[in-house]
């Protein structure tokens, strides 16, 4: 699509963004060939939302197409090829190998544009398209290179390594998504990427998939589960990563059953680096069979019924997705106080925060709403509004599709960042949620790429 130009205002007293698209020639009304290139189709937040955007965009008339390197064994791909899509196995190691790869898969199917996520991904992609006029829009999900990622178990000086490839190949993506607003800043920061080369679009979940909470179906999972009807159930979700914080809600298990001795905690996710840890950790505590690892699980949904609150105890995150499928489903959550998902959890009371990696604040937080079932039924409430306001997925996947047709037509040059994070609400006037820095927002986003700046 051929773009005049990209419009976009933020109207404070309804609290939505409004984003009008001046074009020349209409290209989507014959579609849009769009490349997705991902390091795997896992159980991830990435694959998630991709996964959930692949229907609205074939029915806005583009023609997807995913190309990924791993083949996780377990999360979306077998969701995603049910749906019709088509899915590409990349071979090779390494990013020069996986860029050839990849230009010789981008020179068959001349795609209109490629979006690329996750760093593997990113990097390979970039290469690929050295020399190419081809537009490129990259997802940034994670906050990479602050303080706490760099003390965690991959050594400072990989990190900054890896840093500065991502610095120098950026420059060859035409235009960045950033899922939260500490993504963006976390990228002008470390990455030295301009305020206005970034739109911030938070992600969605697809409501459908999880299912409505009820009596019937909470005691059906019970049951299957083994759990009794009364028992206060924590539950968490996620791979089990070092980020994810799983080592310090095993040790908060331990101080949890002295207040609620028949508390079951159950941990959602595939085996991963820490899962060790969290072994040694299970058996250090003697939390015995009131941790429940249950691994890979499909039924997200059935788990969220069953469970009185969510613990999301990471270390960092880009946005916290899980947390979208909480609220989803009128949990209270229990969260490490981080900025994102202060972001994404604050404003309507959806979340307690404590201290990251402190297992006894995080024990004293759940043990305080397990007590208090009134202050557990208003959080899910207010979790369950804005997720409706904020997240239902046809929503953001409406606003993804406008910056793909956007930067697909040349309009990356105009799109922008700016605004609160998460406006995107589920009005029509608000649909679109691609922003503009707008005289008013413009000394902030300045801050942001400068990192001595009061405002990053």
């Amino acid at each position: 699509m051929l773009w005049a130009g990209i419009n976009a205002s933020f109207d404070r007293s309804q609290g939505a963004f409004s984003l009008t698209v001046r074009s020349a020639t209409v290209r989507s009304a014959i579609g849009l060939d769009v490349l997705f290139v991902i390091d795997g189709l896992g159980a991830g937040g990435a694959e998630r939302s991709l996964a959930e955007l692949l229907g609205p965009l074939v029915e806005r008339g583009h023609r997807p197409v995913i190309a990924r390197f791993h083949d996780r064994g377990t999360g979306v791909e077998v969701e995603v090829r049910a749906a019709g899509h088509e899915v590409v196995a990349v071979p090779g190691r390494g990013a020069l190998t996986r860029a050839r790869m990849l230009r010789r898969l981008m020179r068959e199917r001349r795609p209109d544009l490629v979006h690329s996520t996750l760093f593997a991904a990113n990097l390979a992609t970039r290469l690929a398209l050295a020399g190419s006029s081809t537009p490129l829009l990259t997802s940034l999900v994670s906050t990479n290179y602050d303080a706490t990622r760099r003390a965690g178990p991959v050594a400072g000086r990989r990190i900054t390594a890896v840093q500065w490839v991502d610095r120098i190949t950026a420059k060859r993506v035409d235009h960045f998504h950033a899922i939260s607003e500490a993504v963006a800043s976390d990228a002008a920061r470390n990455l030295d990427i301009a305020a206005e080369r970034m739109t911030v679009i938070t992600r969605g979940r697809d409501r459908d998939r999880l299912g409505h909470p009820g009596d019937a179906r909470r005691a059906r999972v019970r049951d299957a589960l083994g759990i009794a009807a009364d028992a206060p159930v924590v539950l968490t979700t996620g791979r089990e990563e070092h980020a994810k914080g799983h080592v310090h809600l095993v040790r908060a298990t331990s101080i949890l059953l002295d207040r609620h001795p028949d508390a079951v905690v159950l941990v959602a996710g595939r085996r991963g680096a820490a899962s060790v840890a969290i072994d040694e950790a299970a058996k250090e505590a003697g939390v015995g069979a009131s941790l429940r690892r249950l691994g890979h699980r499909e039924d997200i949904g059935d788990l969220l019924s069953a469970a009185d609150v969510f613990a999301f105890p990471s270390l960092w995150e880009g946005l916290g997705g899980a947390t979208l499928e909480a609220m989803a489903m009128g949990l209270p959550v229990v969260a490490s106080d981080l900025p994102v998902l202060r972001e994404t959890l604050e404003p309507d009371g959806c979340a307690r925060f404590v201290a990251p990696a402190d297992p006894a604040a995080l024990a004293h937080a759940l043990a305080a709403l397990i007590a208090d079932p009134a202050a557990r039924q208003t959080m899910g409430e207010a979790g369950r509004t804005r997720f409706e306001s904020h997240h239902r997925q046809e929503v953001v996947a409406a606003a993804m599709i406008d910056l793909l047709e956007a930067v697909a037509g040349g309009g990356r040059r105009s799109a922008g960042h700016g605004g609160p994070p998460c406006d995107v609400h589920g009005s029509e006037r608000s649909r679109r949620a691609a922003t503009r820095s707008s005289p008013a927002r413009n000394s902030s986003a300045r801050s942001r790429r400068n990192p001595g700046s009061s405002g990053g």
